[in-house]
């Protein structure tokens, strides 16, 4: 979906962000890193995403946690000094929300058919 938008994606961009030897992916680039965090920025800078990974080790196995969050950027009213998100993006967060789960949930796919793949 991303290339129909100008901004095509690789899996080795996705490796060198996580990894922290890159700076872009697709339409977003890292604005801010922590040792299990990231927070990328949409080239319009009015859109973000948060990711965040926990390792979990309990008696049943060892697992990785991973937390996704959005947030739309308001903008300042020039005339009144208002912050607000507007009419365009208040319209299109139902879409955004469907097509956040849609994301995860590929990814989610994804990774499950990669440990089937990886176990002997």
């Amino acid at each position: 979906m991303l290339s129909l938008a100008g901004r095509p994606s690789s899996d080795t961009q996705a490796r060198q962000v996580a990894a922290g030897t890159g700076t872009t992916f697709a339409a977003w680039s890292v604005e801010e890193r922590a040792e299990s965090q990231l927070l990328m920025r949409h080239v319009t800078a009015r859109t973000r995403s948060w990711f965040k990974v926990a390792s979990v080790s309990d008696e049943v196995s060892d697992r990785t946690l991973l937390y996704f969050g959005s947030a739309i950027t308001a903008v300042k009213n020039g005339a009144t000094g208002r912050r607000k998100i507007g009419p365009v993006f208040q319209a299109l967060t139902s879409l955004h929300i469907l097509y956040s789960r849609a994301l995860l949930a590929a990814a989610v796919r994804r990774i499950e058919r990669l440990n089937k793949m990886a176990k002997p």
